[in-house]
C-alpha cells in the first residue's frame, strides 16, 4: 500500500473519531439517565485515545496537519439520529442508536485494516488493531446494556 493511501486511511479513521467525540459530547449534554452520560464519556474518551494515535501516527509518515473533520461526516449523521433518541428520553433507542453507529465505526476500521494487512510496517496495524479492540470492547458494553434493558 503506497503511503498516499495509507495516510489517506488514517485520517479516515481520524475523521470517524472525531465524528465519534463529537457526537458523544452532544449526546452527553442531552442525556438525563447518569449511566447513559457516564457511557456517552467513557466512549469519548475511547476516541479521543484513538485520534492522538493516529495524529501520531500520521506525522510519522510526515503527513500535513489535518484536523480531522470533514465538511459531512458520514458518522456525525449517525450521532444525530441518537440525539433524537435521546429527546424521546428511550433508554432502548437510545442503546440502538449507539450500537448501530459502534457497528459502522467497527466495519470502517475492518475495512481499512484488512486493506492495510500488506503494510510493510506492522507498527501502523498494531496502532489499528488495538484501536480496533477498545471500539470493540466499546461496542460490547453497549450491546450488554442493549441486552439487559431489552429483557427488563
Amino acid at each position: 500500500m503506497s503511503i498516499e493511501k495509507t495516510i489517506e486511511n488514517l485520517n479516515t479513521l481520524l475523521c470517524i473519531n472525531n465524528d465519534r467525540v463529537e457526537g458523544y459530547k452532544s449526546a452527553l449534554y442531552e442525556a438525563k439517565e447518569p449511566d447513559i452520560k457516564i457511557m456517552f464519556s467513557t466512549l469519548a474518551l475511547t476516541s479521543l485515545e484513538c485520534k492522538k494515535e493516529l495524529t501520531q501516527e500520521l506525522k510519522k509518515l510526515g503527513a500535513k496537519r489535518n484536523n480531522g473533520f470533514r465538511e459531512t461526516g458520514k458518522f456525525f449523521i449517525i450521532w444525530g439520529e441518537m440525539k433524537k433518541a435521546i429527546k424521546k428520553d428511550d433508554r432502548q433507542s437510545i442503546l440502538s442508536s449507539c450500537k448501530h453507529g459502534e457497528n459502522k465505526v467497527l466495519n470502517e476500521y475492518e475495512k481499512i485494516i484488512k486493506e492495510s494487512d500488506s503494510l510493510v510496517n506492522s507498527e501502523k496495524n498494531s496502532v489499528l488493531f488495538k484501536q480496533y479492540n477498545l471500539l470493540k470492547a466499546d461496542y460490547e458494553r453497549i450491546n450488554q446494556l442493549h441486552n439487559y434493558f431489552q429483557e427488563v
